[in-house]
């Protein structure tokens, strides 16, 4: 009986062993070009990390697409329709309040994060506005200090940039960071490609 349990407690002890030490050699997300970089370092500004660590996870989605960003903006703006472009992520999105892009505005959030987090709910309060350019808010909680940052930027040929931008900060991070990132990676990708096709019907008519 005590070598059973002296056996599951080494188990348990490698497996968090294991989780920490991957975490830590791990180093955060880079963005793949500059562009993505200085999406990166707005969403860091925005929930006060200067440098992040072995407890930040970055996730970075960006796409370019053939349409003016008037007409990607108005797409993405409207808050109640993202469950619509973006099921795998956002389960529902309503404002508090004045509804509108203003700095301080707050927003209720509910989104499905997968494994090991799950669907969960929490107030965002936006922090950066440069109407039809960049929206950028955060959330809080005792544990974690979550943001996400979107800008939209012009490309020669009357394209357009889209770059989402998601960080997750906090004392548990280190803990889910193998376990959550490639599947909140997969529901950005998944979410900004479900911006594009809505944005590009929008554009036919």
């Amino acid at each position: 009986m005590k070598k059973f349990l002296f056996s599951i407690v080494l188990i348990v002890f490698l497996f968090f062993g294991g989780l920490c030490l991957y975490s830590f050699m791990q180093p955060p997300i880079e963005g793949k070009n500059s562009d993505e970089n200085r999406a990166i370092g707005v969403a860091l500004h925005n929930i006060g990390v200067d440098i992040p660590n072995w407890q930040t996870i970055i996730v970075c989605s960006s796409r370019e697409i053939n349409l003016p960003r008037q007409t990607v903006w108005e797409a993405w703006s409207r808050l109640e329709d993202w469950q619509r472009w973006s099921p795998q992520l956002i389960k529902s999105a309503e404002w508090i309040g004045s509804p509108g892009w203003k700095r301080d505005a707050q927003f209720r959030l509910v989104t499905d994060l997968g494994f090991p987090i799950g669907q969960t709910e929490s107030v965002e309060t936006v922090t950066t506005v440069l109407q039809g350019l960049a929206i950028g808010w955060q959330s809080k909680t005792e544990s974690n200090n979550e943001g996400q940052v979107w800008l939209f930027e012009d490309v020669p040929g009357g394209k357009t940039r889209v770059i989402h931008v998601g960080i997750l900060q906090g004392s548990v991070s280190w803990f889910i960071k193998p376990l959550f990132i490639g599947r909140w990676q997969a529901k950005f990708d998944s979410g900004l490609e479900g911006l594009m096709l809505k944005a590009l019907r929008a554009g036919r008519l």
